[in-house]
């Protein structure tokens, strides 16, 4: 049986939310993510490890992915669902990047937290989720 979660409302706290501290990013090309690395380091941190899922780690679990070196995958086209999986990220943090984010002019990715559930599923998995949950709201 899989495990399912709840949706929960973000607050604006300055505690980090679960997981190791890391930002997932899926199916942009290798300029959209020079442009998402760019605005991570110069105005979030430039210790936050960023990793860029190809569509040869669909498999990974996002533990496993978390775990790899920051930048790995970076110039590696991906055709997976555009989605930034946040870990670690505190709520204020993650309202800084979605509203920066936004600046970019970048098309709309599939956004999401890291949970106890989901760091046990394979990335493939949870872009499914995504985009289904993202197309039962009709954006």
């Amino acid at each position: 049986m899989e495990e399912t979660g709840t949706l929960q409302e973000v607050g604006d706290s300055a505690a980090r939310m679960y997981g190791p501290r890391g930002l997932i990013v899926c199916g942009m090309s290798a300029e959209e993510q020079e442009a998402v690395y760019s605005l991570i380091h110069n105005g979030l941190s430039d210790q936050l490890p960023v990793i860029f899922v190809s569509d040869e780690m669909v498999d990974k679990s996002l533990k496993d992915i978390l775990s790899l070196e920051a930048g790995f995958g970076k110039g590696q086209p991906s055709t997976t669902h555009r989605s930034m999986i946040m870990s670690g990220f505190s709520e204020q943090e993650l309202h800084w990047l979605i509203a920066n984010y936004r600046n970019l002019g970048l098309p709309r990715p599939l956004w999401a937290t890291l949970t106890p559930i989901s760091e046990k599923w394979d990335i493939k998995h949870l872009l499914e989720e995504l985009a289904a949950e993202d197309a039962s709201y009709g954006l």
